[in-house]
This record gives C-alpha cells, structure tokens and sequence, in this order.
C-alpha cells in the first residue's frame, strides 16, 4: 500500500510542480533543485534498509525499527555529508535549535 501510495505521489509530482511555478513565478527546476541533494542521500539509505529486511526475514517489525532506523539515519548523514555537506549542517542545526527551545 505505501508503495502505491508514493508511485500516486511521484506520478502527480509534474502536474503540482506546474502548477506552482504558474502561480508563483518560479521555474520548474527552482521548485526541484533543493530536492535533489536529499533524495539522493535517500537511494542508499533505501538499499541498505531492503537489504536488512532481505538478510533478516524472519525479524519481527519492533527489531526492524531498532536496527533500521539508526542505520538508515546513519546512512542518510553520512551519503549527505558526502553530497551535500551544508545541507547536512543547516538540518543539524535545526535539530539543535529545536532541542534547545524544548
């Protein structure tokens, strides 16, 4: 279901990044530009969380979560670190910031 969920979302993104840039002015390639670092970052941390599902079948999902979501994160950060490494420290310190007001 999540799949077909983000296939719909992929197959509209053209039609909703037209209408923005109409109604804002702004190019199509403005709208996508900043995306473009994060999903990259995205298609490794992906592999690796299939490949975990993959090397453990049989692994409940609360396992799943405690081993994914520290290594997706990890692999995420460190693929943005490599690709984008002040896109990697503006969302650290958005996190710090967010921590710090509580």
């Amino acid at each position: 279901m999540a799949c077909g969920q983000a296939a719909r979302a992929y197959a509209v993104l053209p039609y909703g990044l037209r209408l923005t840039a109409r109604h804002t002015g702004a190019g199509s390639m403005a709208l996508v530009k900043p995306l473009v670092a994060p999903v990259l970052a995205a298609l490794p941390m992906m592999g690796a969380l299939l490949l975990l599902q993959h090397l453990l079948p049989d692994a409940g999902t609360l396992l799943i979560l405690i081993i994914g979501v520290p290594l997706g994160a990890a692999i995420y950060a460190g693929a943005l670190a490599l690709i984008a490494p002040r896109r990697l420290a503006d969302a650290v310190q958005t996190l710090r910031d967010v921590r710090r007001r509580g």
